[in-house]
């Protein structure tokens, strides 16, 4: 998805919601069978990805 957005020049726009939930939920279930280490950094990106969400929100709110 990211590459298709870079190519088409459009790296600033708004994921559908739905799609952010679910590539959220697949990382949190990988994470889940992950050995301990590799786990923390996946929960690092769902972390990351959480915050994005909040502030795309934020932003959007401000409209």
């Amino acid at each position: 998805m990211m590459r298709d957005m870079h190519a088409m020049g459009r790296l600033n726009t708004l994921v559908r919601r739905d799609a952010v939930d679910h590539l959220r939920s697949r990382l949190d279930a990988i994470a889940s069978i992950l050995p301990a280490g590799v786990a923390r950094d996946v929960k690092l990106v769902i972390t990351e990805i959480d915050c994005d969400v909040r502030i795309a929100s934020q932003l959007m709110a401000g409209r």
